[in-house]
């Protein structure tokens, strides 16, 4: 994997930005395979289009007509690590170089990754999405012990009363399922339970008038 096809992912990502995001899905990094969520291609694609479809009686015939209409929602993916098909068990040990200005900063480079995305998503008033879908457990469990509870709170697919508050609030509602965790991705026979589960947070969002355009 090069720089420049980094960037590529990055690039095609970037085109799809909401100049409104309100809600900020979550992933850990794009796929190896090649195969990515703005390419339209993969199951966290296929079945994250699957969800809307059911939530919003709707039926996409190409993934750019689904790209399109999760752009204007309002919704955005982000993965937590930008290179393809690494996650976060493999930078929890990793140090940045003695020698290296971030070293005495962070203790892992998987702590940089949790600073810089906290530092674009949490700390700017500017672009601070109103709700959070972690789409990958573990990255979930991560974030959760870094995130600042002044600033979010967490809300269950079951509960809607507290997601109208905590927008009341200003506070970032971050979704979790009925026992405290983050979306199942959607492999290894977890991809019906994470399309019933997005499903439900949809049309949570819909009713409480927080997506864009539907």
């Amino acid at each position: 994997m090069t720089w420049c096809d980094i960037k590529c992912y990055d690039y095609c990502r970037m085109s799809y930005m909401p100049k409104d995001v309100r809600v900020l899905f979550v992933g850990e990094s794009p796929p190896a395979s090649g195969n990515f969520f703005y390419f339209g291609t993969g199951n966290l694609f296929n079945y994250t289009k699957e969800a809307f479809e059911r939530a919003f009686n709707v039926r996409f015939n190409t993934p750019l007509a689904f790209l399109n209409f999760f752009k204007n929602c309002g919704c955005y993916l982000e993965d937590l690590i930008p290179i393809p098909g690494l996650n976060v068990n493999d930078y929890k040990n990793i140090q940045f170089p003695v020698n290296y200005p971030l070293h005495n900063q962070f203790p892992t480079l998987l702590d940089w990754y949790i600073e810089r995305f906290q530092c674009c998503w949490l700390n700017n008033k500017s672009i601070r999405p109103i709700v959070i879908i972690v789409v990958v457990k573990r990255v979930f469990d991560i974030l959760k012990r870094k995130f600042n509870k002044r600033s979010v709170t967490y809300v269950s697919i079951s509960d809607g009363q507290v997601l109208e508050d905590a927008w009341k609030e200003s506070k970032i509602v971050v979704f979790t399922d009925d026992s405290g965790e983050g979306l199942p991705f959607p492999v290894q026979g977890w991809q019906s339970e994470y399309v019933k589960r997005l499903e439900k947070i949809l049309k949570k969002l819909k009713k409480a008038t927080i997506l864009k355009n539907v």
